[in-house]
């Protein structure tokens, strides 16, 4: 399993790709976060 950690900490799991774009809802608004995969063993 791939661990995709977002600039913010916010740390998401995918099951593939190795860029991904986190939708986080932050005050009614929509920040796009940039998601770096790492493969944790």
């Amino acid at each position: 399993m791939v661990q995709f950690i977002c600039e913010y900490g916010v740390m998401i799991n995918r099951s593939k790709g190795f860029l991904k774009l986190a939708e986080h809802a932050l005050d009614n608004e929509l920040y796009d976060l940039a998601c770096f995969s790492t493969e944790q063993a």
